[in-house]
């Protein structure tokens, strides 16, 4: 499972309930934040991830994709600089940081979730649901 498909899978499950469940539909401007920024830390990830190290340019370009299309073959080029990588890795470890503490306080809201009535929730929506 790619990196974007794991980050999306996360998001779906995390709005579910978010969507669903009163006590905890304070979360969704946190999920909205934390989507957005966990898009942004899968593009800066597979700058490094899929990038071709093997050739790198004095001033220091490295080819990270390469695009075909109608005028032909254009190929993608970052600047990487020891400044640049560790502002990409401290945007990635603070990212994690935020999806950390969304989760603890996702779990400590679910704790205090009426089930009987999220179950009588469903059923409205799909009868054939059994608790």
């Amino acid at each position: 499972m790619t990196y974007q498909r794991k980050q999306n899978l996360l998001v779906k499950i995390y709005n579910h309930y978010v969507r669903s469940l009163e006590n905890i539909s304070h979360l969704k401007a946190d999920l909205d934040k934390i989507e957005i920024k966990l898009i942004e830390s899968g593009i800066r990830r597979n700058r490094y991830a899929h990038a071709d190290f093997t050739i790198i340019s004095k001033k220091k370009y490295v080819k990270v994709k390469t695009k075909s299309g109608k005028d032909g073959v254009r190929h993608i080029f970052v600047k990487f600089d020891q400044e640049h990588m560790e502002s990409d890795l401290k945007f990635v470890r603070d990212t994690f940081e935020e999806l950390e503490n969304f989760n603890d306080k996702f779990i400590d809201s679910m704790t205090d979730t009426d089930w009987e009535k999220y179950d009588e929730m469903l059923r409205n929506i799909s009868p054939d649901i059994q608790s």
